[in-house]
This record gives structure tokens, sequence and C-alpha cells, in this order.
């Protein structure tokens, strides 16, 4: 979804604009109604975790696919070894 020459990720500017639309879980569609939604993490940088993090705020679902590399795999470990907070 990240095109970074020249410093720009054009494809993802819009995608973000369109996600704003949605709401929880779901987008309006003209045609088909209500549309379920899920974001998809393959890869990605530290736009893709704010994402990722944006959608789980709204309740949408999110698919990691880990050991694609990057933003998805970080996510995917920490969901694998969640962070101790106590200390015995």
């Amino acid at each position: 979804m990240n095109n970074v020459s020249n410093g720009h990720c054009p494809v993802q500017f819009m995608f973000k604009k369109q996600y704003k639309n949605l709401y929880i879980g779901h987008m309006h569609c003209a045609a088909l109604g209500s549309v379920p939604v899920v974001v998809l993490v393959l890869e990605g940088g530290h736009m893709t975790l704010n994402t990722a993090y944006q959608a789980i705020k709204t309740e949408t679902p999110v698919l990691v696919l880990a050991g694609s590399g990057r933003a998805a795999d970080f996510i995917a470990c920490a969901y694998e070894k969640p962070l101790v907070t106590s200390i015995s």
C-alpha cells in the first residue's frame, strides 16, 4: 500500500481518507447497503501500525499475516507474547 518513492505514500493517503468514512466494521455502499470491512496487514511500516491501531479503536477487525515482515511481524509478536505487567 505504501509507495515511499520521493517520500510520498499517495495510495495510503487516499485509503485513509476513505477509511475515515467507515464506522465500526462496516462501510455503506449505495448498491449493496452495509458492507463488512476488515483491515489486512501485510508487511508495512509505522503508518500501517497507525492504521491498524485506528481500526482496533473503532472495533474494525484487523487480520495480520505473520511472517510477511515489518509491521505485520511486530503486531503478531506483540499479540503472541503480551507484555508482562508485574514482576514477581
